[in-house]
C-alpha cells in the first residue's frame, strides 16, 4: 500500500470517523483506511478498505498483532478510539514509532486525566480552571453540597452509572462503591469541544459545539459555537496538558451569566460528535498529517448543525463465519 494510510482501532460504530479518513486519505493524494476490532461485527469495518479482527486491548498479544498490521498495511497514523486501549497505546507509542507508525495518542499522564475524574478535577483546581464542587463519596462534607447534585465513578463513560438527585439525600450513598465521586449540577448550558494538538505540542485548532440532544451518552444533536471564553480557557488548557498529542475533547458547561467555564470531563481521543466538527471546517486528520501542508489553524466555523440518525451496513451471513448463533 502507498499514500497516507489509517488504521482506527477498535472501529466498531465509528463509521462516520472511518469515512472521514477516507476522505482524509484521497485528500491528501492516495491511501487507505484499515479497521480492526475485537469483534467481527463491526459496521465501521465494513466500511474500511481492509477490516482485521485482532485480540482485545487488555490482551497480552494486543500490541504486538496490531504492530505486525500496521507493517502489513504500510500504516502511519494509528485512531484509537475508546477508552480502555488508550494506556495500552500510550504505554506502547515508542514501539510503534520506532517502526514508523505514529499512533495519535496523548502521554500517559494525559489519559490518566481522562479516565479518572478525581484525578482530573484536582489537576484543573491545581492549574486555576473552574470545576464544580466534587467529592470522593466515602468523604462527603453534606453541608457544602446545597441543590442538585451528580454521582458517577471515577472512571466511568458514556453516563454509565451515573445517578442524579435534586440533593445529596436522594442519592443512596450508602449503596454507591468506593469509587465514586459527587459534584454540584452548575448552572448554564452543555458544550463539548474537540481540539488537536501537534506533535511539537503546538494547538492546531478548536472547534466548540453546544449539545442539544444526548442520547446513550453520546451526542445526537448539536451546533457549533464561537464562544470568546471558551476559546481563551482551551487554548490555555491545551498548553498545560502534560503531553497531549492528537485529537481530544473535553466536556464543559458554559454559564454566560456568571462568566465562566466549568470544566467536567477530558476524552483524549476522538469524541463521538467530531463529524460535526470536520463539517465544520475543523479538519484535524489533515492537519495531523500534513502539518508543513496546513500551518495554520483549522477551527470550526460557528452555526453548523448535526442531527444524527442511525444507518445500517449488510454483509451475508458466511462473512462471519462462526460469530453468528
Amino acid at each position: 500500500m502507498t499514500g497516507t494510510n489509517w488504521l482506527v482501532s477498535s472501529a466498531g460504530r465509528r463509521g462516520h470517523l472511518v469515512t472521514i479518513l477516507r476522505e482524509t486519505a484521497d485528500l491528501s493524494g492516495r491511501g487507505s483506511v484499515i479497521a480492526i476490532d475485537a469483534s467481527p461485527l463491526s459496521a465501521a469495518g465494513l466500511l474500511a478498505d481492509k477490516f482485521e479482527v485482532v485480540p482485545r486491548a487488555d490482551d497480552p498479544a494486543f500490541v504486538d498483532h496490531v504492530l505486525d498490521l500496521c507493517d502489513r498495511y504500510s500504516i502511519q497514523h494509528v485512531i484509537p478510539t475508546i477508552d480502555p486501549e488508550l494506556p495500552v497505546y500510550a504505554n506502547a507509542r515508542s514501539r510503534f514509532e520506532e517502526r514508523g507508525h505514529q499512533v495519535w495518542v496523548s502521554s500517559p499522564d494525559v489519559v490518566a486525566l481522562g479516565r479518572d475524574k478525581w484525578l482530573f478535577h484536582t489537576w484543573l483546581k491545581q492549574h486555576d480552571f473552574v470545576s464544580p464542587l466534587t467529592a470522593q463519596v466515602r468523604a462527603l462534607s453534606a453541608a457544602a453540597f446545597a441543590g442538585p447534585v451528580v454521582a458517577k465513578p471515577r472512571d466511568g463513560s458514556s453516563s454509565i452509572g451515573l445517578l442524579r438527585g435534586q440533593s445529596l439525600g436522594e442519592l443512596p450513598l450508602d449503596k454507591l462503591t468506593d469509587d465514586y465521586i459527587v459534584q454540584t449540577i452548575v448552572p448554564g448550558y452543555e458544550v463539548t469541544v474537540d481540539f488537536a494538538v501537534g506533535q511539537a505540542g503546538q494547538l492546531l485548532g478548536i472547534s466548540a459545539r453546544r449539545r442539544l440532544e444526548v442520547r446513550a451518552g453520546e451526542v445526537s444533536k448539536a451546533v457549533t459555537i464561537e464562544h470568546e471564553l471558551v476559546r481563551s480557557e482551551i487554548e490555555r488548557f491545551a498548553a498545560l496538558l502534560p503531553g497531549a498529542l492528537g485529537v481530544l475533547n473535553v466536556q464543559l458547561f458554559v454559564d454566560d451569566i456568571a462568566g465562566a467555564v466549568h470544566f467536567i470531563e477530558l476524552n483524549p481521543r476522538f469524541g463521538g460528535g467530531y463529524p460535526l466538527s470536520w463539517q465544520a471546517g475543523a479538519r484535524f486528520p489533515l492537519a495531523l498529517a500534513n502539518p508543513t501542508d496546513h500551518p495554520t489553524r483549522r477551527d470550526g466555523r460557528p452555526g453548523v448543525v448535526m442531527l444524527r440518525y442511525d444507518q445500517a451496513v449488510f454483509e451475508e451471513a458466511a462473512f462471519f463465519g462462526d460469530e453468528l448463533p
